[in-house]
């Protein structure tokens, strides 16, 4: 018997779980922290790091919701603003990537 295909996404996946828990921990840990201690620059620094902890959830559905979207799309009458993975001009999950950080800072 063959083994299945590893999926190429699988790194990529497990790195985002790995920062975005990471992330959130130091956010929660700042956030108690600024509360305790009644500091606004912490309190600040923890919301600015709490989106980049949103912009880690948007790549991370980025990268998952990306093959779904080619299920839906028909080759006979595709969607015309789903492009088809043989098409190189765009990558969606790097415009969702895009999108996030500079939504996040």
């Amino acid at each position: 018997m063959s083994r299945p295909a590893p999926n190429p996404n699988l790194k990529k996946l497990i790195a985002l779980w790995v920062v975005g828990i990471l992330t959130a921990i130091y956010v929660v840990a700042e956030l108690a922290l600024a509360v305790m201690t009644k500091s606004l620059v912490l309190l600040s620094d923890g919301f600015h790091n709490l989106s980049d902890v949103v912009s880690i959830i948007i790549a991370y559905w980025s990268i998952v919701v990306r093959p779904l979207l080619f299920l839906f799309a028909s080759a006979t009458t595709p969607h015309p603003l789903l492009l088809r993975p043989s098409d190189p001009v765009l990558d969606y999950h790097a415009i969702f990537m895009f999108a996030s950080l500079t939504l996040a800072h």
